[in-house]
């Protein structure tokens, strides 16, 4: 009898053993939430606020710098928003086509930086659908022809994006000239046979989004394109040359 008594104790100790002790679960009370009172405001005024906010009577510099500007070691995006498209995606999606609908914009950039151009463009007509600028002005500086294969990453650019590329200039007064309400107005701030190539490329990619080109069609034509820009620079032909060479 003692021995099953033993046996019994034994196996309530072991059992005792194997379980550990939970300590009381403490409440804490939930995180204090501020409600978002901006958006329960009527879509209407919202809008008046974000027109109010986001548009500029002057044309706004998109990259004046020639270098990638850095904070702390970090390389900028070369298409810098304003805060408010950044407080939270709500706001973005609502406020984006205010901002790039009511607005002139003025990049300035080297050639051999296009692919950065590129990419920040096709993320603003992803957000806001085609054409999504009232009016942008690419400004292509510190062009060569060893960077001139960048030049098909513009005609892409207009091909698949929408952008028209019609000739424009800016007065003094920083205005725009050539008339109102175009998708994209091409300056270059190099001279002679560059400037009549790169004109042609975006010429070329407006031209294949007009007439639905296919991709491959549209690399056929700037394959020709590079090749002729090669013989028209090793004949030392006139831009106007040049340009009738490419158009034909």
């Amino acid at each position: 009898m003692a021995t099953i008594n033993n046996t019994r104790k034994k196996k309530r100790a072991d059992k005792s053993k194997g379980s550990v002790a939970s300590e009381p679960t403490v409440w804490q009370p939930p995180p204090a939430t501020r409600p978002d009172i901006f958006m329960t405001l009527p879509p209407e005024l919202r809008n008046i606020i974000y027109e109010d906010v986001l548009s500029d009577t002057l044309p706004i510099s998109v990259h004046p710098a020639r270098k990638v500007p850095t904070v702390w070691g970090v390389q900028l995006s070369i298409w810098r928003e304003p805060p408010l498209l950044r407080v939270s995606q709500a706001i973005r999606s609502e406020a984006s086509t205010i901002y790039f609908g009511n607005n002139d914009f003025d990049v300035e950039i080297p050639l051999d930086r296009m692919a950065e151009l590129s990419t920040g463009i096709r993320r603003i007509v992803g957000r806001c659908g085609m054409s999504p600028f009232r009016s942008l002005r690419i400004l292509i500086i510190s062009a060569n022809w060893y960077s001139m294969e960048n030049g098909r990453i513009l005609a892409k650019l207009f091909h698949q994006t929408g952008l028209l590329a019609s000739p424009g200039t800016r007065t003094h007064q920083r205005r725009w000239s050539g008339g109102s309400r175009l998708d994209a107005h091409m300056v270059h701030n190099c001279y002679g046979l560059l400037q009549a190539a790169l004109r042609a490329a975006a010429e070329l990619g407006e031209k294949g989004a007009r007439e639905a080109w296919s991709e491959d069609e549209m690399e056929s034509r700037l394959d020709t394109w590079m090749e002729l820009c090669e013989i028209n620079r090793a004949k030392r032909s006139s831009p106007k040359e040049l340009m009738l060479a490419l158009q034909a």
